[in-house]
C-alpha cells in the first residue's frame, strides 16, 4: 500500500521481487543499483546466509519523479527463495504495490516456478490480498543458457492471464531495467486510480480522521440568573442594608456598651479607684456640662488664645583653647655608613693571537696556483672532530659557503686540507 507523507509531499510504492530460489532476484537489484546515479538511489540493505543468497530482503530506495504532486519513490525488495523461510515472504509482501516474479528459464527449474507461483498466490490470500488486483510482470531470466523452457511454453504454464513479460539476463543487464519500467507504470497507473481520481483532483487523500480516544469534555454549565429582588410584607421585616465606616460607633460608644462608659459607685466600706476615661483626658475647662443642668448653664466659650512661646536663646560658644606651639622633633641619628670593601685589581690578561694565520704561499695572478691558508690550532684541543666552514664573499656578499668535517690533529702534527672553488 503506498505511503502517503503530507509533511514532505513525498509518495513511497514498494515493488517486491518474487521466485524461486537463486533464480536471479538478488542480481537484479544489484544490476539495478550498480547502474544507476547515486543521487537516485539510496544504500542497498544484503543479508545473506549459508543456503540462500537473501535472508531477509534488498532494500534499494529510488526517486522515479513527480506524480500527482508527490514526488514519488520506490522501495524494491526481495524475498528469499528457500521454502522454510516463508514467514518472512509474508513479512515482506505486506503493502506491496508492484509484483515481480522472477522465473528461472531452465528446464530443470520448471516446476520450482510453479510452486514459487502457487506459493506467492497462498501468501497473499492469508494477507487478504487478491493477485489479480495488484499490478504484476513476469521475468523470464537466464535466456542466455542452452537448457531453457521455450518462451510459450512459460507463458502457457505460468502466465496463463497473459500479463507483461519480459525475457532477461540478469547478470549482464539485459532486460532487468525494461522489467522494472514495465512494473513502475503499472504500479503508479495502479496508484493514480484509486488515490487520485477518485478524488477528482491531483491531491493526495487526506490521511483518515482518528476518533478521539477521550470523551468530549462537557460543555461549561450556564451562568446563574441574576436574583430577583424580594418584596417585602409589611409583616416580614426589612433586612438591614451593608453598614458602612461612618455607621461604626466610636470608642466612647464601644466602651460604654461593655460596661465601661458611666464609673461605678464606690461602696461605703472600702474605696474602690476609678478607673481613667478617654474625657479624663481633656481639660475640665473644654468639658460639656452633663445632667440636666447642662441646659441651664450658659454655652462655654474658648479660652483665651495661649501667649507665643518664647523665644529659645542662642547657644553660647564654647571658647575652644589656642593650639599648643608644636615642638619640632630631634633629628633621628644616621646609622654610620659601611664602607664598601676593596676589590681586588684584576690583572691585565694577555690579548689573544689570532686563531688564523692567512699566508699565501704563491701569488694570486691567472696562473699562479691556488692559494693556501694555515690555522694555528690551540695546544689544548681535544681529540673529539673539528668543522671547517668556509666563507667565500665578492664585494661584502656572500657568494658561498661549505662546511668540513675532518678529526683533530695530533699534537704537534697538522692536517692538510684541500678547497676547490668552481664556478657554475
Amino acid at each position: 500500500m503506498v505511503f502517503f507523507n503530507h509533511a514532505t509531499r513525498q509518495m513511497t510504492a514498494k515493488i517486491v521481487y518474487y521466485g524461486p530460489g537463486l533464480c536471479g532476484k538478488t542480481t537484479n537489484l544489484n544490476t539495478i543499483y550498480a547502474k544507476t546515479s547515486q543521487k537516485a538511489r539510496g544504500e542497498m540493505v544484503s543479508l545473506n546466509t549459508e543456503t540462500d543468497r537473501t535472508l531477509f530482503f534488498d532494500l534499494l530506495p529510488m526517486d522515479v519523479g513527480v506524480v500527482g504532486g508527490f514526488r514519488c519513490k520506490l522501495q524494491l525488495y526481495t524475498v528469499p527463495g528457500q521454502v522454510f523461510y516463508n514467514s518472512t515472504r509474508k513479512l515482506v509482501l505486506k503493502g506491496v504495490d508492484g509484483i515481480v516474479f522472477v522465473a528461472d528459464s531452465q528446464t530443470p527449474m520448471l516446476d520450482a516456478n510453479k510452486e514459487s507461483l502457487q506459493n506467492l498466490v497462498d501468501n497473499l490470500k492469508e494477507l487478504g490480498l487478491d493477485l489479480g488486483q495488484i499490478p504484476m510482470v513476469f521475468q523470464w531470466n537466464k535466456r542466455d543458457l542452452k537448457n531453457v523452457v521455450p518462451v510459450d511454453q512459460l507463458e502457457a504454464e505460468l502466465n496463463p492471464k497473459h500479463l507483461p513479460s519480459f525475457q532477461s539476463v540478469a547478470s549482464d543487464g539485459t532486460g532487468v531495467f525494461e522489467t522494472l519500467r514495465g512494473v513502475t507504470k503499472l504500479a503508479l497507473g495502479h496508484i493514480k486510480q484509486h488515490h487520485f481520481q477518485e478524488t477528482g483532483s491531483h491531491e493526495a487523500p487526506e490521511p483518515p480522521h482518528r476518533p478521539d480516544p477521550l470523551p468530549p469534555a462537557p460543555p461549561p454549565p450556564p451562568p446563574p440568573p441574576p436574583p430577583v429582588p424580594e418584596r417585602h410584607h409589611p409583616s416580614q421585616p426589612t433586612p438591614a442594608a451593608p453598614l458602612g465606616f461612618a455607621d461604626l460607633p466610636s470608642v466612647g460608644d464601644l466602651l460604654e456598651d461593655e460596661g465601661f462608659g458611666a464609673p461605678p459607685e464606690p461602696a461605703a466600706s472600702a474605696a474602690v479607684p476609678v478607673p481613667l476615661m478617654p474625657s479624663d483626658l481633656v481639660p475640665p475647662a473644654f468639658r460639656e456640662p452633663q445632667g440636666p443642668a447642662a441646659s441651664s448653664l450658659p454655652p462655654l466659650h474658648p479660652p483665651a488664645p495661649l501667649a507665643p512661646p518664647k523665644p529659645i536663646p542662642a547657644p553660647r560658644p564654647v571658647p575652644h583653647p589656642a593650639p599648643r606651639p608644636m615642638t619640632p622633633l630631634a633629628p633621628l641619628p644616621l646609622a654610620p655608613r659601611l664602607a664598601a670593601p676593596a676589590l681586588p685589581k684584576l690583572k691585565a690578561m694577555p690579548s689573544p693571537k689570532p686563531a688564523l694565520d692567512l699566508r699565501p704561499s704563491v701569488g694570486l695572478g691567472p696562473s699562479s696556483p691556488a692559494p693556501s691558508l694555515k690555522v694555528q690550532l690551540p695546544a689544548d684541543l681535544g681529540a673529539e672532530g673539528i668543522e671547517v666552514a668556509v666563507l667565500v664573499r665578492q664585494n661584502g656578499r656572500i657568494v658561498g659557503e661549505a662546511l668540513l668535517q675532518r678529526s683533530a690533529p695530533a699534537p704537534g702534527g697538522a692536517v692538510r686540507l684541500s678547497v676547490e672553488l668552481k664556478r657554475s
